[in-house]
């Protein structure tokens, strides 16, 4: 939260500005307040992760520090040199962190040349693995890499410690889609309408096909036998004369079970209907650990769903 709106108005707007970080712990089973606190920083870059076991992660301009449940700083550590919290998208639990939220990639562009890699154990804060390559990284789990290679930017794969090597689903695109692992050795892709769950090997486990006016969006893995899916429908007018178009909407979201190949829950959630609004935002979701808790923010509430358990 900024601290001064009026003088931050008059500023530009890559401009750091003072502000304080808030945090709010809540226990996820009963809502109850566990905690709350809040630190001085500038306004940019200020990225916060919730790890395992209660910890959590904040990093500012190029500073690691990893604290407690209760708010105690257990270890601080500068990031790897020409990286800063800016040059990467992990706080969203985006495709640069882990399942496990055990490592977390930094990735900055300098001069738009290379991409400078860096590998970092959140549970240590130090980096696992440094190196560079001239095309982005789509999505990393503890041991392995993918990323749209070559000229044709087709999809490909290896071990961290290993080269790349072609990845192909048989009837499925491999240029252009989204790709995000669920556990160590098992990632979505996504093309619009389609998705496909499959292991490093290419042994495609199972996949889903929505209508034409349906789409996939944000894939949010609990870091073991589960996963959750954002399912978009079309919505709004089209009048091409006001330049006005269909837009995707959040829908439902879909919890999927690896070992059951099938979704096994689902809830609606209510998206943006019928004007598409000038800040588009998405509902953010989170699953506990275990896979048996989900969290969805919607119109500002916050909303926790109990998931079945085993197979059922």
């Amino acid at each position: 939260i900024l601290d001064d709106l009026a003088d931050a108005r008059k500023a530009s707007f890559l401009t750091p500005k003072p502000a304080h970080l808030h945090v709010l712990v809540l226990d996820a089973k009963t809502g109850g307040k566990q905690g709350l606190q809040e630190w001085s920083t500038p306004s940019s870059p200020v990225r916060f992760l919730g790890i395992r076991d209660g910890k959590f992660l904040i990093c500012t301009g190029t500073v690691f520090r990893l604290f407690s449940p209760s708010f105690l700083m257990i270890r601080e550590q500068n990031l790897p040199s020409g990286h800063t919290c800016l040059s990467n998208s992990w706080w969203s639990k985006g495709p640069e962190v882990s399942p496990s939220s055990r490592s977390v990639l930094l990735s900055s562009h300098p001069l738009g040349l290379t991409y400078k890699n860096a590998i970092v154990d959140t549970r240590i804060l130090t980096p696992v693995a440094t190196w560079v390559e001239d095309f982005p990284i789509g999505g990393i789990s503890d041991h392995w890499l993918v990323a749209h290679c070559g000229q044709q930017r087709e999809m490909s794969i290896r071990g961290i410690d290993k080269s790349w090597r072609p990845f192909q689903l048989s009837e499925m695109p491999m240029r252009n889609v989204g790709m995000l692992f669920v556990s160590d050795r098992t990632l979505v892709i996504e093309a619009r309408n389609k998705m496909a769950v499959a292991t490093v090997d290419a042994e495609e486990l199972f996949r889903m096909e929505l209508p034409n006016n349906r789409s996939f969006g944000e894939v949010v893995p609990s870091g073991d036998d589960r996963f959750a899916v954002m399912e978009n429908r079309l919505r709004g007018l089209r009048n091409e004369f006001l330049d006005m178009y269909p837009f995707d909407s959040n829908d439902r979201v879909v919890v999927f079970s690896i070992a059951d190949r099938r979704a096994i829950y689902a809830v609606r959630v209510k998206g943006m209907s019928p004007w598409r609004p000038q800040n588009v935002t998405t509902d953010p979701l989170a699953l506990s650990p275990d896979g048996i808790l989900l969290a969805v923010i919607a119109d500002g509430i916050l909303k926790v769903y109990w998931l079945p358990s085993g197979n059922s």
